[in-house]
Protein backbone atom coordinates (compact mmCIF):
# COMPACT_ATOMS: atom_id res chain seq x y z
CA UNK A 1 0.00 0.00 0.00
CA UNK A 2 2.38 2.48 0.93
CA UNK A 3 4.46 2.17 -2.92
CA UNK A 4 0.30 2.76 -4.15
CA UNK A 5 0.46 5.88 -2.67
CA UNK A 6 3.96 6.80 -3.30
CA UNK A 7 3.41 6.36 -7.04
CA UNK A 8 -0.42 7.61 -7.10
CA UNK A 9 0.85 11.07 -5.38
CA UNK A 10 3.91 11.38 -7.59
CA UNK A 11 2.12 10.31 -10.18
CA UNK A 12 2.05 13.53 -12.38
CA UNK A 13 5.78 13.85 -12.14
CA UNK A 14 6.02 10.25 -12.84
CA UNK A 15 3.82 10.81 -15.87
CA UNK A 16 5.83 13.60 -17.04
CA UNK A 17 8.84 12.31 -16.87
CA UNK A 18 7.70 9.02 -18.56
CA UNK A 19 6.64 10.79 -20.82
CA UNK A 20 9.97 11.93 -21.80
CA UNK A 21 11.82 9.69 -24.25
CA UNK A 22 10.21 5.73 -24.42
CA UNK A 23 13.09 4.60 -22.55
CA UNK A 24 11.74 6.40 -19.37
CA UNK A 25 8.40 5.04 -19.93
CA UNK A 26 9.61 1.89 -20.06
CA UNK A 27 10.79 1.84 -17.06
CA UNK A 28 7.93 3.77 -15.46
CA UNK A 29 6.12 0.67 -16.53
CA UNK A 30 8.45 -1.60 -14.70
CA UNK A 31 7.84 0.93 -11.69
CA UNK A 32 4.11 0.16 -11.89
CA UNK A 33 4.95 -3.63 -12.13
CA UNK A 34 6.78 -3.59 -8.92
CA UNK A 35 4.04 -1.14 -7.52
CA UNK A 36 1.34 -3.86 -8.20
CA UNK A 37 3.66 -6.76 -6.90
CA UNK A 38 3.96 -5.16 -3.20
CA UNK A 39 -0.31 -5.62 -3.13
CA UNK A 40 -1.98 -7.80 -1.40
CA UNK A 41 -4.34 -8.45 -4.24
CA UNK A 42 -2.91 -6.79 -7.71
CA UNK A 43 -6.40 -7.64 -9.56
CA UNK A 44 -7.78 -4.50 -10.65
CA UNK A 45 -5.24 -2.06 -8.15
CA UNK A 46 -4.93 0.39 -10.62
CA UNK A 47 -8.66 0.82 -11.54
CA UNK A 48 -9.16 3.79 -8.74
CA UNK A 49 -6.39 5.90 -10.16
CA UNK A 50 -7.98 6.28 -13.90
CA UNK A 51 -5.02 8.77 -14.84
CA UNK A 52 -2.92 6.03 -14.00
CA UNK A 53 -4.66 3.53 -16.15
CA UNK A 54 -5.38 6.00 -19.17
CA UNK A 55 -1.63 6.15 -19.13
CA UNK A 56 -1.06 2.42 -19.30
CA UNK A 57 -3.86 1.63 -21.87
CA UNK A 58 -2.31 4.17 -24.22
CA UNK A 59 1.20 2.45 -24.16
CA UNK A 60 -0.57 -0.60 -25.18
CA UNK A 61 -2.58 1.19 -28.13
CA UNK A 62 0.66 3.62 -28.90
CA UNK A 63 1.42 3.52 -32.70
CA UNK A 64 5.00 4.68 -31.81
CA UNK A 65 5.83 1.99 -29.45
CA UNK A 66 7.67 -1.29 -30.10
CA UNK A 67 5.92 -4.69 -29.45
CA UNK A 68 8.10 -5.42 -27.26
CA UNK A 69 7.70 -2.44 -24.85
CA UNK A 70 3.69 -2.87 -25.02
CA UNK A 71 4.16 -6.62 -23.90
CA UNK A 72 5.70 -4.59 -20.81
CA UNK A 73 2.68 -2.82 -20.35
CA UNK A 74 0.18 -5.91 -21.21
CA UNK A 75 1.88 -7.10 -17.59
CA UNK A 76 -0.31 -4.69 -15.78
CA UNK A 77 -3.62 -6.19 -17.41
CA UNK A 78 -4.88 -7.77 -14.20
CA UNK A 79 -4.57 -4.15 -12.64
CA UNK A 80 -6.74 -3.04 -15.41
CA UNK A 81 -9.30 -5.06 -15.36
CA UNK A 82 -11.66 -7.62 -12.64
CA UNK A 83 -13.66 -10.12 -12.57
CA UNK A 84 -16.61 -8.28 -11.66
CA UNK A 85 -16.67 -5.50 -14.70
CA UNK A 86 -18.65 -6.46 -18.10
CA UNK A 87 -17.65 -3.06 -19.79
CA UNK A 88 -14.16 -1.35 -20.23
CA UNK A 89 -14.08 0.74 -23.05
CA UNK A 90 -10.67 2.11 -22.80
CA UNK A 91 -9.22 -1.42 -22.36
CA UNK A 92 -11.21 -2.50 -25.11
CA UNK A 93 -10.10 -0.06 -27.34
CA UNK A 94 -5.96 -0.72 -26.41
CA UNK A 95 -6.35 -4.07 -27.05
CA UNK A 96 -8.17 -3.57 -30.46
CA UNK A 97 -5.33 -1.26 -31.48
CA UNK A 98 -2.90 -3.52 -30.49
CA UNK A 99 -4.42 -6.52 -32.51
CA UNK A 100 -4.64 -3.64 -35.74
CA UNK A 101 -0.85 -3.15 -34.96
CA UNK A 102 0.88 -6.10 -34.73
CA UNK A 103 -1.13 -8.95 -34.74
CA UNK A 104 -1.90 -10.79 -38.34
CA UNK A 105 -5.38 -11.65 -39.48
CA UNK A 106 -4.11 -15.23 -39.47
CA UNK A 107 -1.53 -16.24 -36.63
CA UNK A 108 0.23 -18.90 -39.17
CA UNK A 109 1.57 -15.80 -41.02
CA UNK A 110 4.21 -15.01 -39.01
CA UNK A 111 7.61 -16.77 -39.20
CA UNK A 112 8.51 -19.22 -36.48
CA UNK A 113 11.13 -17.58 -34.79
CA UNK A 114 11.21 -14.33 -35.94
CA UNK A 115 10.69 -11.11 -33.40
CA UNK A 116 7.45 -10.40 -34.81
CA UNK A 117 6.49 -14.12 -33.88
CA UNK A 118 8.30 -14.26 -30.56
CA UNK A 119 6.25 -10.98 -29.39
CA UNK A 120 2.99 -12.26 -30.90
CA UNK A 121 3.51 -14.77 -28.75
CA UNK A 122 4.36 -13.46 -25.64
CA UNK A 123 1.58 -10.78 -26.07
CA UNK A 124 -1.09 -13.47 -26.70
CA UNK A 125 -0.04 -15.28 -23.61
CA UNK A 126 -0.52 -11.81 -21.27
CA UNK A 127 -3.68 -11.92 -22.01
CA UNK A 128 -4.16 -15.44 -21.49
CA UNK A 129 -2.73 -14.90 -17.98
CA UNK A 130 -4.29 -12.20 -17.61
CA UNK A 131 -7.70 -13.52 -17.94
CA UNK A 132 -6.80 -16.72 -15.89
CA UNK A 133 -5.40 -14.40 -12.89
CA UNK A 134 -9.07 -11.89 -13.32
CA UNK A 135 -11.57 -14.00 -14.43
CA UNK A 136 -12.32 -10.35 -16.31
CA UNK A 137 -15.37 -10.73 -18.89
CA UNK A 138 -13.82 -7.96 -20.38
CA UNK A 139 -10.33 -9.99 -20.93
CA UNK A 140 -12.48 -12.69 -22.23
CA UNK A 141 -14.28 -10.98 -24.84
CA UNK A 142 -10.47 -9.53 -25.97
CA UNK A 143 -9.70 -13.07 -26.20
CA UNK A 144 -12.18 -14.19 -28.12
CA UNK A 145 -12.44 -11.15 -30.64
CA UNK A 146 -8.51 -12.28 -30.65
CA UNK A 147 -8.89 -15.96 -31.78
CA UNK A 148 -11.98 -16.55 -33.32
CA UNK A 149 -11.21 -15.25 -37.11
CA UNK A 150 -7.80 -17.76 -37.19
CA UNK A 151 -8.76 -21.41 -37.29
CA UNK A 152 -5.84 -22.87 -36.69
CA UNK A 153 -4.57 -20.31 -33.74
CA UNK A 154 -0.84 -20.88 -32.81
CA UNK A 155 -1.70 -20.53 -28.93
CA UNK A 156 -4.78 -22.54 -29.76
CA UNK A 157 -3.94 -25.29 -26.64
CA UNK A 158 -2.96 -22.70 -24.77
CA UNK A 159 -6.13 -20.70 -25.18
CA UNK A 160 -8.44 -23.77 -24.80
CA UNK A 161 -6.84 -24.64 -21.47
CA UNK A 162 -7.46 -20.80 -20.75
CA UNK A 163 -11.18 -21.15 -21.59
CA UNK A 164 -11.79 -24.67 -19.73
CA UNK A 165 -9.99 -22.80 -16.57
CA UNK A 166 -12.25 -20.19 -16.94
CA UNK A 167 -15.40 -21.73 -17.75
CA UNK A 168 -14.82 -24.06 -14.60
CA UNK A 169 -14.03 -21.03 -12.20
Amino acid sequence: MAAEKVVTNRWDTLQEWGNANPDNAYRLLGVLCDMAATQQNAIGCLMKHKSVCDWVMIHISSQNLTMNHKNHALDLLPCLTSPVEDINHELTTSLKALKHQHFPHRSSELVKDSLEYIGFMLAFHKLLTGLEVTGSRVLLHAVVALSTSDPHHICEDSIQRTLKSFICR
